[in-house]
């Protein structure tokens, strides 16, 4: 029998979250939930506290970079707990330009972040923006 796999689900953003975990838990399904902002991160972990396949990701969409580029030195003390980082990444839709510069900033931030915490599994979000995403992610392997 084959596990299903799931590598980016938002599980806190479920009409029921719990019987979310309660439908994945069942299933045996493996689930990487990834949260949109490092205060969502604990809660979301503690949705899926007891449910060992489902690994919760920190993480700071970049949808909302500019709203919550704030919120990056709660990410920075969230991060030695977290083995898996996502959703970032970058989203150049034109309905996105007017955040690009935040975006940028926080994904070039936690980049760094990571790296200096030994690395992490990122969970990239890339829209109209891969060469971007793929060029940072190479300057941070060069450094």
């Amino acid at each position: 029998m084959s596990a299903i796999v799931d590598m980016h689900c938002h599980l806190d953003l479920y009409p029921d979250p719990v019987r979310a975990v309660k439908t994945i838990a069942a299933s045996k399904e493996y689930v990487l939930s990834v949260t949109t902002t490092p205060k969502a991160w604990r809660g979301t972990a503690k949705l899926a506290a007891g449910c060992p396949r489902i690994k919760t990701a920190l993480g700071l969409h970049p949808q909302l970079a500019k709203e919550r580029r704030g919120e990056l030195a709660l990410f920075d003390r969230l991060l030695p707990e977290a083995r898996y980082v996502g959703e970032i990444g970058l989203d150049g839709r034109p309905a996105c330009v007017s955040s690009w510069n935040d975006q940028v900033h926080v994904f070039e931030h936690i980049l760094s972040s990571c790296a200096d915490h030994g690395g992490r599994i990122l969970s990239l979000h890339s829209r109209a923006a891969a060469s971007e995403v793929l060029n940072n992610l190479g300057q941070r392997s060069a450094e």
